[in-house]
């Protein structure tokens, strides 16, 4: 699993992962016209198309270049033209029936063959901010290096967005479809743009919400028989070990969690995910209903809960969640701890294809449990242990890793 890349292009592409963070191409062309002379099997349509030039890259990266004292010239000849695409595509719904979802595809402008597409399952974002709307970010990186890239917005994201926000979170089937099916999408658009692939091979790359993702993307590509096409796995900061991850929670008590929401997120997602129809009332704290906080599920976006539920979680799930089994009298609450573990992917099928597993100890959101029971129950997983100091940072590590750059920027992370 090793690759080349040189130095500039190594300073180029940091510049990007930094830069572009929280950037993204706005002023996108309208709906284009999707008349293919052949009928695709995923690919339902384009729903804009978009150029990004030299120069526009550049207005871009010239304040973060001016900030850290290094001129915009030396670099600019790394520099190259990529296109955007947001296309629509055949998937399956949670509820099993078919949907049309939607997906960015990242193309290096010129190019007319590829040798390998990268498939990249993104962070977890508000809902209103998928890949097809946001545009480029950081997490797109490898397409500076020259090769196309395939980003699914997930379930309830993009034209899929329900006025409850309701997503999948953390499903893993659900999830390992939507994105397996915008993988077989992303491949047809290439075809009806004359991009031809010198082989059938595909990477698998994420981090945190989509660490997880890939793992379930590589099973459900597993099952349908497309093992042999998958190059490289990467998966960092996932939640393997959803069940186990949730007994962190349980121990951690009053002890304050920086992003609490996600812990609502996680259950609203696995009960979408699940077509669960259970009681909030018993899932929740009181207060959350006393203070009204529940309107904010269903209305505002993810990071708008972080700070307004607070960072004690007792204060926030119902304490029916700190007792045992034969104490609590809570049926709904059961039903979704049972959930949990049907739906935690080390209960599950084991991978085949051989996978790179990354994970910061430092990490305050996802708890290193997780790789640790991955790759003693995996016996095809390999840990990367990161040196980042928090799950943020680890982002930018892990990158840097799948670039096989990370060794360029060591002092960095200690």
């Amino acid at each position: 699993m090793k690759r080349s890349h040189s130095q500039a292009s190594f300073l180029f592409g940091l510049a990007v992962c930094i830069f572009l963070l929280c950037q993204s191409c706005s002023e996108h062309t309208s709906q284009t016209d999707f008349q293919p002379e052949k009928k695709y099997q995923y690919l339902t349509g384009i729903t804009y198309e978009k150029p990004v030039t030299k120069t526009e890259l550049l207005n871009q990266l010239e304040s973060y270049f001016n900030s850290v004292q290094i001129p915009v010239n030396v670099l600019a000849a790394f520099i190259q033209d990529i296109e955007l695409a947001a296309i629509r595509y055949n998937t399956t719904g949670v509820d099993g029936k078919p949907i049309e979802a939607s997906g960015l595809v990242l193309i290096p402008s010129g190019i007319t063959a590829y040798d390998h597409l990268v498939s990249i399952q993104h962070v977890t974002t508000d809902i209103g901010k998928a890949p097809s709307e946001t545009g480029f970010t950081f997490e797109m990186a490898p397409v500076l290096f020259g090769h196309p890239v395939a980003m699914a917005d997930y379930l309830g994201y993009g034209i899929t967005q329900t006025a409850d926000m309701q997503h999948p979170y953390l499903h893993p089937e659900t999830t390992g479809t939507a994105c397996a099916d915008m993988i077989e999408a992303a491949i047809e658009y290439l075809d009806y743009k004359q991009i031809t692939p010198k082989a059938d091979v595909l990477d698998l790359v994420g981090y945190s919400q989509g660490g997880t993702s890939t793992v379930a993307t590589l099973l459900e590509l597993e099952k349908r028989g497309k093992s042999a096409s998958i190059r490289e796995v990467h998966a960092g900061g996932g939640v393997y070990d959803l069940e186990g991850t949730i007994h962190y929670f349980r121990a951690l008590g009053a002890h304050p969690y920086a992003q609490p929401g996600f812990i609502p997120y996680l259950f609203r997602g696995i009960m979408y995910g699940d077509g669960l129809e259970l009681d909030a009332h018993q899932l929740y704290h009181p207060r959350i209903f006393e203070n009204g906080l529940d309107a904010l599920f269903g209305t505002s976006p993810l990071s708008k809960w972080h700070s307004a539920l607070g960072r004690d979680l007792t204060q926030i799930v119902h304490p029916d969640f700190y007792k045992t089994a034969d104490a609590r009298n809570n049926p709904d609450l059961d039903a979704l701890l049972q959930a949990f573990r049907k739906n935690s992917l080390l209960n599950g099928r084991a991978p085949q294809t051989p996978l790179l597993l990354y994970h910061t100890r430092a990490d305050e959101y996802v708890p290193f449990l997780n790789v640790e029971a991955a790759v003693q129950t995996w016996s095809n997983a390999q840990l990367i242990e990161l040196k980042a100091s928090d799950h943020t940072l680890g982002c930018i590590e892990f990158m840097l890793c799948y670039l096989n750059l990370r060794p360029l920027f060591s002092g960095l992370f200690k």
